[in-house]
């Protein structure tokens, strides 16, 4: 199922690179990193931040998976990417607390 106005953005970020990164690594990137930072804002707890990306970034790999380009790895990179900002969130917070 393409839905009209997200398919074509999807479709430009995975065949445009800004230099020599491709854009889907930076969008995931920008993306969780918002995600963060707005849910960290609501109150919600890193763990629940964690859990909330993963099962966003399963889900658009799930939404790619018609797509004859996107190999099983490319899908885990792009989750695996996803993660790295929330991991990196939790990982301070939970030194902070050690740290007090």
């Amino acid at each position: 199922m393409k839905i009209p106005l997200i398919h074509p953005i999807f479709e430009f970020i995975s065949s445009n690179s800004l230099g020599p990164i491709p854009l889907d690594i930076v969008a995931h990137l920008l993306i969780s990193a918002v995600i963060t930072y707005a849910l960290f804002r609501k109150g919600i707890s890193p763990k629940k931040i964690i859990f909330t990306i993963l099962i966003l970034a399963v889900a658009k790999e799930i939404y790619d998976l018609p797509r004859l380009s996107n190999s099983p790895s490319e899908n885990v990179k792009d989750i695996l990417v996803s993660m790295i900002i929330p991991v990196a969130f939790l990982r301070n917070k939970l030194q902070r607390v050690q740290n007090k």
